[in-house]
């Protein structure tokens, strides 16, 4: 058995580095796209924040998560509306695979690429097509 028995000494820290610079800091300035917050608070609530592709609804400290993800993006070149019909309620995983064109979805919502399946649909949420056709196209599946 080893035993240690800690003291507490008066020790100064040794001398900071002369060479050491301040991190410098800039200022920037940026436009930002005004979005309604309402919107993706209601599409995650009305899918009780499940993942329209997978299913799966995230908790951290009971609280859960999920993205209000556009179809057609909102900022440049893409000028997308800020509106519900432009929206589907996604799992982290799942926002990424469908901004970064892993897959998209057909007119008869059937998934397009990389996944299986349709994408879960509230009776309540109407979805553009329009929105829909644009992604596939940007994203290479027209």
């Amino acid at each position: 058995i080893w035993r240690y028995k800690l003291t507490k000494t008066n020790l100064s820290l040794p001398p900071s580095n002369k060479n050491e610079s301040k991190t410098e800091r800039t200022k920037v300035t940026t436009n930002k796209i005004k979005r309604d917050q309402d919107i993706p608070k209601i599409l995650k609530e009305k899918y009780d924040f499940k993942c329209q592709v997978c299913g799966i609804r995230l908790e951290a400290q009971n609280d859960p998560y999920a993205i209000g993800a556009h179809i057609k993006g909102l900022g440049k070149p893409h000028n997308g509306p800020d509106v519900i019909e432009n929206m589907i309620c996604l799992c982290p995983n799942h926002h990424v695979m469908f901004d970064r064109g892993a897959f998209s979805i057909g007119d008869n919502f059937e998934f397009l690429g990389s996944l299986s399946g349709q994408l879960h649909i509230h009776q309540e949420h109407s979805i553009s097509l329009d929105n829909i056709i644009y992604h596939r196209r940007i994203k290479g599946f027209d």
